[in-house]
C-alpha cells in the first residue's frame, strides 16, 4: 500500500510537469495524442488549439510561462512556434513532417511523420515476397526517384522506369511493363493527375499489377495500398522519449526517430487482381478499405 501511495504521488507530481499540445482533436493528431497518453503512467497537462492558428501562439506562450519539464506537441504549426520560442525546456515533437532547422536544436527531439524508403521496401517485399521488378512512372529523375532506384536494386529488385509527359505519354508508358511485379507511384505533378491514375488503375486491374498508391487518398480511390506512419508506434514511442527525459537523460542523446510504417490496404482491389495477404502483414495493417 506504500508503495502504491508513493508511486501515485510521483505520477500526479510529475503529470503537472508535463504539457501537450496538439493542433487538433480529430484524426492523426487524435490517434497519436491517445496513443501517446495510455503510454504514460501519469497524466499530463493538455491543451489543444482545434487548428486555430490565431490561438498558437497564446497557447505555446502560456505553456512556456508555467515552466514545465518537458513540452510534448503534436502537429507541425504548434512544433515550429513552440521551438522558435522555447530554448531552454526539452520539446519532444510528434505528427511533424517538416521540422527544419530546428531538428538539431539541443532541446528539441522527437518522431516524424516520415517512412523512411528502406522502410518501405521491407514491408513491401512483406506483402510480395517474390517481388523481382518493379515499374514506376515519371517525368523527370529526382533525388526521391535516385534514392528509390538504388534502394531496391539492393534488395535484388530491378525498377523499370519509363518517362512521360503528359498523362497520355502515361498510358502508352505502362504499356511497356506488363511484366512488373509492382507499379510505384512517385510524388511528383505528372503521378498525381487524375487521368494518370486512372491509366494506372486500369493497368493494374487489366494486367494484376498491385499499384504502390501515394498515400491513403489513392487508395481509396483504387490503389491497392500504401503505407503510412504507424500513429500508434508514434507516440508510443513519444511516451519513451518523455520517460526517458523524466528519468534524466539528455534529450542531445535522444535521436530524432522516422515513422514506422504501416499498411492500408484496399482489400476489394487486391481482391480483384488476386493479391494474397500474408498473415505478418495483417497484423501491421493501419486501415483496410473495403
Amino acid at each position: 500500500m506504500k508503495k502504491f501511495i508513493i508511486f501515485f504521488l510521483f505520477a500526479h507530481t510529475l503529470g503537472a510537469q508535463i504539457a501537450l499540445i496538439q493542433w487538433d482533436d480529430r484524426g492523426i493528431y487524435n490517434d497519436i495524442a491517445q496513443s501517446f497518453l495510455t503510454s504514460l503512467p501519469w497524466g499530463v497537462d493538455k491543451y489543444c488549439v482545434y487548428a486555430d492558428e490565431h490561438k498558437v501562439a497564446s497557447v505555446v506562450g502560456k505553456v512556456k510561462a508555467r515552466g514545465y519539464k518537458c513540452i510534448v506537441t503534436i502537429g507541425d504549426p504548434i512544433f515550429q512556434t513552440a521551438a522558435k520560442t522555447i530554448t531552454n525546456i526539452p520539446i519532444v515533437f510528434m505528427g511533424v513532417m517538416n521540422p527544419g532547422k530546428f531538428k538539431n536544436d539541443s532541446n528539441v527531439t522527437g518522431i516524424l511523420m516520415d517512412v523512411t524508403i528502406q522502410d518501405r521496401i521491407a514491408l513491401v517485399k512483406q506483402l510480395i515476397p517474390a517481388i523481382k521488378k518493379v515499374g514506376i512512372i515519371l517525368s523527370t529523375s529526382t533525388p526521391y526517384v535516385q534514392s528509390l532506384k538504388k534502394q531496391l536494386k539492393s534488395q535484388g529488385i530491378d525498377v523499370e522506369p519509363a518517362l512521360a509527359n503528359n498523362p497520355g505519354g502515361v498510358n502508352t508508358a505502362l504499356r511497356f511493363m506488363p511484366d512488373a511485379d509492382l507499379l510505384w507511384m512517385i510524388p511528383d505533378p505528372l503521378n498525381r493527375d487524375n487521368v494518370s491514375f486512372k491509366f494506372m488503375l486500369m493497368f493494374s486491374l487489366k494486367n494484376k499489377v498491385p499499384l504502390y498508391g501515394l498515400s491513403m487518398k489513392y487508395v481509396k480511390m483504387g490503389a491497392t495500398f500504401t503505407i503510412e506512419p504507424n500513429v500508434t508506434v508514434v507516440g508510443k514511442e513519444g511516451a519513451k522519449y518523455v520517460k526517458d527525459i523524466v528519468d534524466g537523460k539528455s534529450i542531445t542523446d535522444l535521436p530524432v526517430l522516422h515513422s514506422k510504417g504501416a499498411f492500408v490496404i484496399n482489400k476489394k482491389m487486391a481482391d480483384k487482381i488476386r493479391l494474397y495477404i500474408p498473415e505478418d502483414v495483417l497484423k501491421n495493417v493501419q486501415e483496410i478499405i473495403e
